[in-house]
């Protein structure tokens, strides 16, 4: 049932309480939206700039999604895994040095530790090992 617009208990149920912000979830929460926020305003995410190329891959049969950005100061790489197991990429890729920026499994959003470690480099690839219903960023800066 849709609540009723005109209702003062709709307006009441509707307001924030801004003292949940200090209950554990709830900073944990507004901690995750923060650092995406900071990370949505840096260089290598910017969108709607004509000198950022996007690719997105799906691996329908593992519920893994990869989203690869590149621009002037550098790549992006979005990893998702939406599956109730574990999933191991290999994904072509140039360079080896990838760094972790975020991680969903971090014990500082709630998760069971960094799942980061797993990640492999070689000169042409990157071996990622997703937890599942998790997703980490990695970025690779270009030198100048």
């Amino acid at each position: 049932e849709i609540p009723d617009p005109q209702s003062i208990d709709t307006f009441l149920s509707a307001k924030l309480d801004w003292a949940s912000r200090e209950r554990e979830n709830h900073r944990t929460l507004l901690m995750w939206y923060e650092e995406l926020l900071q990370l949505r305003r840096s260089e290598c995410l910017r969108a709607g700039s004509a000198s950022i190329q996007e690719s997105i891959e799906s691996f329908d049969s593992l519920c893994v999604m990869l989203v690869h950005r590149r621009s002037a100061q550098g790549e992006v790489l979005l990893a998702f895994n939406f599956g109730d197991e574990p999933a191991t990429i290999d994904y072509a890729t140039e360079g080896h040095s990838w760094s972790s920026r975020l991680d969903s499994t971090d014990t500082r959003w709630g998760g069971p530790g960094n799942c980061i470690a797993r990640v492999k480099h070689s000169d042409t690839s990157l071996m990622l090992t997703l937890d599942p219903q998790s997703f980490v960023l990695l970025t690779q800066h270009k030198e100048r």
